[in-house]
């Protein structure tokens, strides 16, 4: 009897010719199939790179994601250098995408409520309109995209730049609306700008030094102001970047005009009585209640200048939170991307850009509007020196002192009360008159604009005018 050794079989892998015949042999084993159950990742792979066949790590041959499914076909027991923690990234991959989606979505969500929230707060209602709730979903992913995503990041956000704007408002417009009067009346009294000998009446002096000081008075205010404009983040006059069931929320433009009309000459008015007639009242007099002509010109510029200012600062600042409220303004605006970025540019580049906003302010200083403001300017001025005139000589028949030296307090208190009247009226005229005709300059130029392209349109093929012909907005 011939002993079979089972060690020969495992060893050749094949049976022996003098086997027993009824004898069962295993067959070999058959490589055993990749897990990739549950594994959407790992059965996108070729099966040649999930066969136990060819699990063998080769660095030098496979890549890093052939070497973790070679690892991953093999039981955890039979590869002890399976690390589960390789594995994770490929499994949790599409929930972790599905995650971020979600929350990026939940936080827009989030957000576009907050929005409508406070859009109905102001205004009950107004929820309704179809285009609010668009400007409020396009308004949430870019607060979302731009990493504001909850209320109270966008609130903290809002305040910054309320605070940023408030203060350009304050300190810009309250100083370039008043330095212009400042340094040119000065200027005259202590004759640092001569007038001219031509002048030799009140009347003709008057105008002269009128159209001067509204010239230098328009000049800075004008570019200085054009420049406080483009610095701010988020201005009144941005109604057309809102949707239209936000828009005619504010009030009718004749109501508007007339409310910033009527308010700056109330506070042009309230600095100049509040300052420059009691300082006539309680100036250090010589003797004899009589005042120093020059000391009196000089402390009244003076108070007129530092009153201006605050009364400047505080009817732009009203303005500027006047209409639809600010946070509105700011959150429905369809530029709201242009405006974060603008928000978020350096103090160098903002210098930097600062001459070429002076040069598109002096570029505007040839439009109608600034050269109507000096006329007006000019007018007024030039009726403040003739009735002052007519005070001091009032005062002179009546047997008071009255000389081009001299005053006394009662001639100053009139001549203070005479400015503070024609000024407050002045500046409620500049308010009224500036609005209308930027209006109808406009209007004007755009009838022009439309009867030269029709006419430039005539003669064409039908062909050439649906395909290029002029209109206002391409010329």
């Amino acid at each position: 009897m011939i002993t079979i050794n089972p060690k020969s079989i495992s060893d050749h892998g094949a049976q022996s010719p003098l086997d027993e015949p009824n004898r069962s042999v295993s067959p070999p084993a058959r490589p055993r199939p990749a897990r990739t159950e549950g594994n959407p990742y790992l059965a996108s792979l070729p099966r040649r790179a999930l066969s136990t066949g060819d699990t063998q790590v080769n660095p030098a041959r496979d890549s890093p994601t052939q070497t973790i499914a070679r690892r991953a076909s093999l039981p955890v027991w039979a590869n002890p250098r399976l690390e589960l923690s390789a594995l994770a990234p490929i499994v949790s991959a599409p929930k972790l995408v599905t995650t971020v989606a979600d929350r990026k979505i939940a936080a827009q969500e989030k957000v576009r409520s907050h929005l409508l929230a406070m859009a109905k707060k102001h205004y009950p209602g107004i929820d309704q309109y179809a285009d609010l709730h668009a400007s409020a979903a396009r308004a949430a992913e870019t607060f979302v995209h731009r990493g504001l995503d909850t209320p109270a990041k966008i609130e903290a956000w809002t305040r910054g730049v309320h605070v940023h704007d408030v203060t350009m408002t304050l300190l810009g417009f309250g100083f370039f609306d008043n330095i212009g009067y400042a340094i040119s009346m000065e200027g005259f009294f202590n004759n640092i700008i001569p007038t001219p000998l031509v002048c030799d009446t009140l009347a003709t002096a008057g105008a002269f030094i009128s159209v001067s000081v509204g010239g230098i008075d328009t000049l800075l205010s004008v570019v200085g102001g054009s420049v406080i404009s483009e610095k701010l983040y988020n201005d009144r006059d941005c109604n057309d970047a809102l949707p239209h069931s936000l828009a005619v929320q504010a009030l009718s433009l004749p109501r508007t005009v007339l409310d910033d009309a009527v308010r700056a000459a109330a506070l042009n008015f309230t600095k100049n009585g509040g300052l420059r007639v009691p300082a006539a009242l309680f100036l250090p007099a010589e003797e004899s209640n009589v005042l120093s002509r020059q000391w009196r010109n000089q402390t009244d510029t003076g108070l007129d200048a530092v009153g201006g200012f605050f009364s400047s600062a505080v009817n732009k600042t009203l303005k500027l939170n006047s209409g639809i409220p600010y946070e509105l303004r700011l959150a429905y605006r369809s530029d709201l991307a242009e405006v974060i970025d603008k928000t978020e540019k350096t103090w160098a580049t903002a210098i930097k850009e600062t001459p070429a906003m002076i040069g598109r302010g002096v570029q505007g200083l040839a439009s109608p509007v600034p050269l109507a403001v000096t006329a007006m300017i000019t007018g007024f001025v030039t009726a403040l020196f003739v009735t002052n005139g007519a005070v001091g000589k009032s005062f002179a028949a009546h047997g008071y002192l009255s000389s081009a030296d001299e005053m006394t307090r009662n001639e100053a208190a009139a001549r203070s009360m005479v400015s503070t009247v024609m000024m407050s009226t002045m500046t409620g005229a500049i308010n009224l008159a500036a609005p209308a005709i930027h209006i109808g300059t406009v209007k004007l130029m755009d009838w022009f604009s439309t009867r030269f392209s029709a006419k430039r349109g005539q003669g064409r093929s039908d062909l050439e005018n649906q395909a290029g012909a002029p209109d206002v907005l391409r010329d």
